[in-house]
């Protein structure tokens, strides 16, 4: 009798402690920006902030999301996640990077022994990630992006803006002009599949734009040229009208280059909508703690050259040896699996530790 007892008594608290195991979730606001908080049950201390990318609003969390594949590895490491859904949605960098740094205060207020916080973003948060690292390296220890727009996004608009420019040559009546995006455009399934079919029928614009954009397919382009007219829409409301002057650009085309620049849309831009947009989220180029960039050889939303220019800015300076660079072979914006984004945190954190243990730049191959 005692024994069974007892062995009910021990599952009892093989229950109990289970109970206690799992991991928690935290979800409020702070300053307008919705925030996500998962906390491992066996937590090692360590504090990861993640910044995500371009969204047209703020996201808001309501705690039935599901947990990303390399957030799940990361809890399973012991490691917090913290994630601020922004208060402001679109290009607005600066604010996120207040917002990811409120939450950083909010989660070491909670828990003060806090040894150690890490910045991780993808996309534009590759660049809100970069940006807390060179600003605020006495608060965060370490730095990595997942195919980040390392550069100031006027450069990524400016190549928006282009490829747009093409397509409105071939296409002139499906999308609004780029210079001048209603601000009740919002991208649809409807507005997508519609692109999709007319350059499906388009052979020329098909081939020119694929090239121009590096999509693989008409549906990644479609989805490519759809997100960008709703990006255009995002600058041209913030900074007050069309950031871009494109009345000398010469453009690229396979068939006839000539007739291609002699059609295509040319406008000036907004007074002082170019310097709205270059002040807004530019790198600083002055790192003093580790930062890694992993990068997608073949991404057609954030090409390679952006993470080059950030490499050849700081190249010669004293922040080159806290920069990075790797690649993995792949096609499609960031296509990163995640026991690869786990594989290049932990060579971060290692980095981190001792200066000996910076990773090697260059081609690395996909984690099986």
């Amino acid at each position: 009798m005692f024994r069974q007892i007892l062995v009910i008594l021990l599952t009892f608290i093989g229950f109990a402690t289970a109970a206690k195991a799992e991991n928690s979730t935290e979800i409020g606001v702070l300053r307008g920006a919705h925030f996500r908080i998962l906390k491992p049950a066996q937590w090692n201390g360590q504090l990861i902030i993640w910044c995500s990318g371009y969204t047209p609003v703020p996201i808001e969390f309501n705690g039935k999301e599901r947990v990303p594949d390399f957030a799940a590895a990361l809890l399973d490491e012991g490691y917090a996640v913290a994630e601020s859904g922004y208060s402001r949605g679109g290009v607005a960098v600066d604010q996120a990077i207040e917002d990811s740094d409120e939450l950083r205060k909010y989660f070491k207020r909670k828990h003060p022994k806090t040894s150690a916080v890490y910045v991780v973003g993808e996309s534009m948060g590759g660049l809100i990630a970069l940006r807390l690292v060179e600003e605020k390296p006495r608060l965060y220890k370490a730095g990595l992006s997942f195919c980040g727009m390392l550069t100031t996004p006027f450069d990524y608009v400016r190549q928006a803006f282009d490829l747009l420019a093409l397509f409105s040559y071939y296409e002139p009546s499906l999308l609004p002009s780029p210079a001048e995006v209603p601000s009740g455009f919002r991208p649809s399934p409807e507005i997508m599949q519609g692109v999709a079919k007319a350059l499906e029928a388009n052979g020329e614009a098909k081939e020119s734009l694929q090239i121009a954009s590096g999509a693989s397919d008409v549906g990644t382009l479609a989805g490519i040229l759809v997100f960008h007219t709703d990006l255009m829409r995002d600058v041209q409301s913030k900074c007050g009208g069309n950031p871009v002057n494109n009345t000398g650009t010469v453009y690229s085309s396979r068939s006839d280059a000539d007739r291609v620049n002699a059609g295509v849309l040319r406008v000036a831009s907004a007074p002082g909508a170019a310097s709205c947009l270059k002040a807004i989220g530019e790198a600083r180029r002055g790192l003093v703690r580790p930062f890694l960039a992993v990068d997608v050889s073949r991404d057609p939303v954030v090409s390679g050259r952006f993470g080059n220019s950030y490499d050849e800015s700081v190249s010669g300076t004293p922040a080159e040896q806290w920069f990075v660079r790797q690649f993995i072979p792949a096609q499609g914006h960031c296509s990163v699996p995640a026991k690869v984004r786990l594989e290049a945190f932990q060579s971060t954190v290692r980095w981190a530790e001792a200066a000996a243990n910076k990773p090697k730049a260059g081609f690395i191959a996909k984690a099986k």
